[in-house]
């Protein structure tokens, strides 16, 4: 069992299974890193890690999981309360602190008050996992201490920089969607009535996308020795859960490129 890489997983709601695909390569390969960061999703799947549970285990938790349960609205503020959430986390993590883990994590969430880019060390795992998962305008900002904490994809989505371990090589894996290319909307429940609202949706996911992959683009910049494995599939959304087998196999083979890496 080799631990000579650093693992940094990046952000993009349903497309965090991407992340258990490389895991299971990873556990496939008998490596596990010496270190891992992670932002949003990255960082819940980043916590899974490190408290040990194996690519095989987070596929089943994923499969089994009704994501519309853990929906909780506040109509007073018209966001998600997150209180469903944490009880999520307790039930898989616990009162775990960064201290019990097996493999060292950091954790990115960002302080809505001041743009702050907070980095997690300490502390319970589930309060930095709550934090970094608050995106804007979804969720209501998470109170730690005494900040107000929101998603850390503000600030660095793909936290290669927050490792501590700057010697070893990295292996980052970023969900994004590339800016680039074209997406069709498929009318859904989310978008049962025509055009204008899908369109301005396709819209803002290329505005974040752009965004997005330029605050990648400068967190990777200067480190040397880093494979970035990015899965294509643009037509698989933040939403299509349904999706989870055909995205966990399909990024399992996009993390190929591990072998030789490594």
């Amino acid at each position: 069992m080799n631990k000579n890489f650093c693992l940094v997983l990046g952000w993009w709601a349903a497309r965090w299974l991407a992340h258990i695909g490389v895991i299971s390569r990873l556990n496939e390969l008998d490596r596990f890193p010496c270190e891992i960061s992670g932002t949003s999703i990255g960082a819940l799947i980043g916590a899974f890690y490190a408290a040990w549970y194996t690519a095989e285990e987070m596929k089943k938790i994923a499969i089994e999981t009704n994501f519309l349960k853990l929906i909780d609205l506040d109509l007073k503020h018209g966001l998600l309360k997150g209180n469903k959430i944490m009880k999520y986390l307790l039930k898989y993590l616990w009162e775990v602190t960064f201290d019990d883990l097996k493999i060292p994590l950091t954790i990115v969430s960002t302080d809505i008050n001041t743009g702050e880019k907070i980095i997690h060390k300490e502390g319970r795992v589930i309060d930095a996992i709550r934090a970094s998962i608050s995106i804007p305008g979804v969720f209501i900002p998470y109170k730690h201490q005494w900040r107000h904490l929101v998603d850390g994809w503000i600030t660095e989505n793909l936290p290669v920089n927050v490792l501590s371990n700057t010697e070893s090589p990295v292996i980052a894996v970023s969900v994004q969607f590339d800016p680039k290319k074209q997406i069709k909307i498929k009318k859904t429940l989310l978008f049962p009535n025509g055009s204008i609202f899908s369109n301005s949706y396709g819209i803002i996911r290329k505005m974040v996308g752009i965004m997005m992959n330029q605050n990648e683009a400068r967190s990777i910049e200067w480190r040397k020795n880093l494979l970035l494995i990015r899965p294509g599939q643009e037509e698989i959304d933040y939403y299509d859960f349904k999706k989870m087998k055909q995205m966990i196999q399909e990024w399992y083979k996009v993390s190929e490129s591990i072998i030789n890496f490594l």
